[in-house]
Order: C-alpha cells, then structure tokens, then sequence
C-alpha cells in the first residue's frame, strides 16, 4: 500500500500481542546501571530493568520528535560519538542561473572534489530547485560534502561539478556531435542539445558556454565546441551548504560500532545495554538502506536483549 500508517500498525499490533506495555508522554533523562540491571529514569519516574535497549534515532527531521538526547544517554553509559552531520539533505546554490532552472530534472552525475583530487562521486536523479539542488544524486553527494566541511576543509576548497550526460564521455560526445553537424548542420547548437537534455537547460548550457543558442551547429569552431561538452560534462555547481537536519533524511556519524558487539548489538562498555539503529555511526545511500538499518540492527538487539535477560533469570 506504500502506506507508513501500516507499517507503524502492523509494530504496533505486533507488540501488544507480545505483551508489550508502551508508555507514552515519558521522556527518558537518565539512565544508571545498577547491580544486575538499570534505572531508566522519565521526569518524575524511575523503573529499574534488566535490560535497555537504546534506540532514540538522530538528530534528522527534528519535527518528528528526534533531538539527540539518545546521544547523551550513550555517552552517559560510557560510548564515545563520531561527530554527526545531516546526511540526504538537499544542496544549497547561489547561482541565479540554477534558480531560473527550478523544476528542471534529469539524470546527473556529481563529483566532490578538493585540490585536484575525487572526494565521492553521485550518480542519479538530479531536481534544480529555487534554493539549490536535489534528487537522489544530490541527497547522496550531501553526506560527503558536509563531512568534509566537518574535516576541517573550507568551502572554497570544495569543488562540486556536474555531467549532465553521466553515460557518456567528452570523448563520444564528440563523436555525437560529429555526427549531428554532418546530418543537420544548419540547426542551432540548443536545439541539437535538446534532443539530450531538457530545453530551458539545454539553452542555459549555451550561455554559460558563452556560445550563442542560435548558431548552426555546422558553424560552431573547435574551441566552441569543446567549451560545450565541458559545460556538459563538468559543469562546475556553487554550492554553499545544505539544508541541515530540518530536511535531512538521516544522520551520518553516532556512537562508533567498535562499541558494540555486532552479533548482539550489545554495549562493550556497559553490561545489559543495546543499541540500534541512527543513533549508530551508520548511514545509507537513498533507496531503503537506511530502513533496512534500523530494522536489522532493531531485531538483532532486541533477540540481544532476550537472551541477556534470560541468562540473568538463569543465575
């Protein structure tokens, strides 16, 4: 049904067969191990348990509840933390240029680049927007972009280009455009771009080209040309930033996973405690990686948890 009211549903109906109690409105602001167990505590509240499972998400899409507290309850139980960036954010540009392009979309591949060198490269669909860039190749390209900030590297120092014919090179793009001004050499240099890209960008390349959209493309010279497929090919992108964790899709970096045990998703600091999910230094590229995260690292913890609680009635 492609519905999350379902899925919820179906945790929901599947806990309270399992005898789960849920206690709502509590904010969890403590935790402390005890002998045997902890004390969780929620405001005014305390229970002591055997067992915790720590699963409080990130710092993304904050509306729906997520503000880091869970970071602070790790770090409280002994865990260090991998700074956190928002990761699947949108792109920030200046460019009027890419303004004037909103809700243009086709594929694309980005590549982040410092100093001559590859950083990461995106390949996927790409969304101009009155604020910058997005679609799945700029939500992927986010995460590496804004963790290099965190490294310590300004923005000046960050390239992010663009081909907007990622299949093909500058090498059989001229081949194409061999072929194109042989057949038609009387139709403008836009229209034949056209037949590749979408027109309004199609245009636009020409003039950020500084090769009139008009000219026959059996008249263009060699420099033109060339001025062309790399506008195609590498387009330079201004990027400023990104949109943060209000638009952030999930949060890269969390509590390290050589803290914990990967079979149980047990604490190796704490005894009887058990993470899972965004709160761990874990994240995915779009298409449901991140989903499958959360629900693995879930079931592996609370199978964890059983088993510890278990061994403990055992004794």
């Amino acid at each position: 049904s492609d519905s999350a009211r379902e899925v919820l549903d179906a945790l929901l109906d599947a806990g309270t067969a399992a005898g789960v109690t849920l206690l709502r409105g509590r904010k969890v602001t403590a935790l402390h191990p005890l002998e045997g167990g902890w004390r969780v505590v929620a405001g005014e509240e305390a229970f002591r348990v055997k067992a915790v499972i720590l699963c409080a998400g990130g710092l993304s899409l904050p509306r729906t509840g997520s503000d880091g507290s869970g970071y602070r309850l790790a770090q409280s139980a002994g865990h260090t933390l991998t700074a956190t960036t928002p990761a699947l954010t949108p792109l920030t540009g200046p460019g009027r240029w890419a303004a004037d392009l909103r809700g243009v979309t086709l594929p694309a591949r980005l590549r982040l680049s410092a100093g001559g060198k590859r950083l990461a490269e995106a390949t996927g669909s790409f969304l101009f927007t009155h604020f910058g860039y997005s679609g799945p190749a700029a939500l992927n390209l986010s995460r590496h972009y804004l963790h290099a900030l965190n490294e310590g590297r300004s923005r000046d120092s960050l390239r992010v280009s663009a081909s907007f014919l990622p299949d093909e090179t500058p090498e059989s793009l001229g081949d194409w455009w061999r072929v194109r001004s042989a057949a038609a050499p009387k139709r403008g240099v836009a229209t034949v771009l056209s037949e590749r890209l979408p027109a309004r960008l199609a245009a636009t390349l020409c003039h950020l080209a500084d090769s009139p959209p008009a000219t026959p493309i059996g008249q263009t010279l060699r420099a033109e040309r060339n001025r062309l497929l790399a506008t195609l090919t590498q387009l330079d992108l201004p990027v400023t930033g990104a949109l943060g964790y209000e638009k952030a899709e999930v949060t890269a970096g969390g509590v390290p996973l050589s803290e914990v045990n990967a079979s149980t998703m047990a604490s190796t600091r704490s005894p009887g405690l058990f993470l899972a999910g965004e709160l761990l230094d874990v994240d995915g590229q779009l298409g449901g990686y991140n989903f499958q995260w959360a629900w693995s690292s879930g079931t592996v913890a609370g199978r964890g948890a059983a088993a510890w609680v278990q061994c403990l009635v055992q004794r």
